[in-house]
């Protein structure tokens, strides 16, 4: 029942994502598509994370008939607590305010704010006189 009920769940995340990559190509705008796209990388990586950390655990359950109970109560927390948190720091670090402000906690003020302000200056700057070539 569980491999039905895996299978069938994947069949249908497939045939979403895989419609809703395509409705993304399809967008004109290079800005829209890029946030289409991150949008559906982030909620791969949150399912693919819930997906393995099940997976691992079903094949030592099954397999490793030898394991001690410790080992099976660590996968299994493991198992509960993983997808949970890694799932706010998943999306949280594929938000640029956040992204930035994790950076600016890291790194120090000065450095992010070069980094920031790096693309800023790139775009403001105009080439005077003629381009070689």
């Amino acid at each position: 029942m569980r491999l039905a009920t895996v299978s069938f769940d994947l069949a249908l995340l497939g045939t979403s994502y895989t419609r809703i990559i395509y409705a993304a190509f399809r967008i004109s705008s290079g800005g829209a598509r890029a946030k289409a796209l991150h949008t559906c990388g982030s909620h791969l990586l949150v399912i693919l994370t819930i997906y393995l950390s099940g997976l691992s655990t079903s094949i030592v359950f099954r397999v490793a008939k030898t394991v001690s109970q410790d080992v099976q109560n660590l996968l299994s927390a493991i198992y509960l607590l993983l997808p949970g948190t890694l799932n706010p720091v998943i999306y949280g670090v594929r938000t640029r305010e956040i992204r930035q402000h994790i950076e600016k906690m890291l790194c120090g003020k000065e450095v992010a704010r070069e980094v920031r302000e790096k693309p800023e200056r790139l775009q403001n700057t105009r080439v005077k006189g003629k381009l070689p070539g």
